[in-house]
């Protein structure tokens, strides 16, 4: 099956797992290079595996209330410096 974006926070609910909003799903998918990438692109469309992104929020390590934008920040920090 593939997926969509919008489709994935009604997936993932009825796979068992957080819904999220399409948002904060768009952020994953721009920052965390460990997500799964598109099997199909054109414009603004973009088209996944659903049982790769699946599996990509079942193994996902949550850090509830962790600033990641600052952990960011500090590896360019620790880097440069």
């Amino acid at each position: 099956m593939i997926c969509s974006i919008p489709e994935m926070p009604d997936l993932l609910q009825a796979a068992g797992l957080p819904r999220l909003t399409t948002a904060r799903i768009r952020q994953i998918v721009k920052n965390d290079s460990d997500f799964p990438p598109t099997i199909w692109e054109r414009g603004r469309v973009r088209l996944w595996l659903w049982t790769e992104v699946e599996r990509y929020f079942r193994k996902r390590k949550l850090s509830p209330g962790a600033r990641t934008d600052l952990q960011h920040e500090h590896q360019n920090d620790a880097a440069q410096g």
